[in-house]
């Protein structure tokens, strides 16, 4: 049975009478503690050893003070393992938190800690080998690893950590908890015949497309065929196959070939509109003409194949 400590965090701090009260006032099962105070707390222990949890839960939303502080102080008994929970900022480590409650980066040595978790950041980040923010369940943020060449986003992971001694350092292993795989796509299309390559691309993402959440960020340009095609293959049939989806592609213009131009119409009223409205949307010296235009010149594009009875 895994046991849970649980604290209050920047989203549910302290209040009086507030969520931490009322779990408190429940009959809570047996492998669940709540931590609301700080101070040492002996959680097991380990072939003899003493395991303590050093709790620093969040009074308030911020806080100007480290609340981890008092653990440079605090008592345990000799060869016991200390163990921190803290949730804010590490300082000197990017700004990725929600709140102002800044910890510094020395506290599990200065604090003789075996291991420090830290909460706040949503992504999975190793500040040294003792102190890590495991990151949230779920993804929850299109946000890939520093470094990584990859699509797939930080976060969806937990972290197994094994601690063979009170200064022993620990073995972490991150494991994957999360049901859904968060994508972040960048392309710059520039020919229509990469249009299939993008599809089967994001097709081998993963293995099952239905855990997919997918991040598209498409640039380049495309003719009218193209950007139908795109339409059919990516936004509708990558879409449906997907979880969820976010399409970026304002980056996406349009180059009408003389084909499309012909499959419009060849010649009269609807021709003339037809290249009046690739000039404006040539023209971007005027971003938001040319972007209703290009919008106008695909919808009459698709009319008439529509009209045509072409699918």
């Amino acid at each position: 049975m895994v046991t849970w400590h649980l604290m209050p965090g920047n989203h549910d701090h302290l209040r009086e009478n507030g969520l931490w009260d009322r779990l408190s006032r429940t009959n809570l099962p047996k492998n669940v503690h709540l931590h609301t105070t700080p101070g040492a707390v002996k959680i097991m222990d380990d072939d003899g050893t003493p395991v303590f949890l050093l709790p620093a839960p969040l009074p308030h939303i911020a806080s100007v003070d480290d609340l981890t502080g008092y653990m440079d102080k605090e008592a345990t008994p000799e060869g016991a393992i200390r163990i921190g929970m803290a949730h804010g900022s590490i300082q000197g480590f990017g700004s990725d938190g929600e709140a102002s409650n800044y910890v510094e980066p020395t506290r599990a040595d200065t604090a003789g800690l075996a291991y420090l978790a830290m909460g706040d950041w949503h992504r999975q980040v190793q500040i040294n080998d003792r102190v890590w923010y495991s990151g949230t369940p779920e993804p929850d943020l299109f946000k890939r690893p520093p470094g990584s060449s990859g699509t797939l986003c930080n976060g969806g992971t937990a972290l197994v950590v094994d601690i063979a001694g009170a200064r022993a350092t620990p073995t972490v292993l991150p494991v994957e908890a999360g049901r859904y795989r968060w994508h972040q796509v960048m392309k710059t299309l520039t020919e229509d015949s990469q249009i299939d390559l993008l599809e089967a691309e994001l097709r081998a993402l993963e293995p099952d497309l239905s855990r997919v959440v997918l991040d598209l960020q498409v640039t380049g340009t495309l003719s009218l065929a193209g950007r139908k095609r795109f339409e059919e293959r990516i936004i509708h049939g990558i879409g449906a196959a997907v979880c969820a989806t976010r399409w970026q592609d304002g980056g996406l213009v349009l180059e009408p070939t003389e084909a499309d131009m012909d499959d419009i119409d060849r010649s009269g009223f609807v021709r003339v509109a037809a290249d009046r409205l690739k000039v404006m949307a040539d023209d971007r010296s005027d971003q938001e003409r040319a972007r209703l235009a290009s919008l106008a010149l695909r919808r009459l594009y698709l009319e008439h194949l529509r009209q045509a009875g072409v699918s």
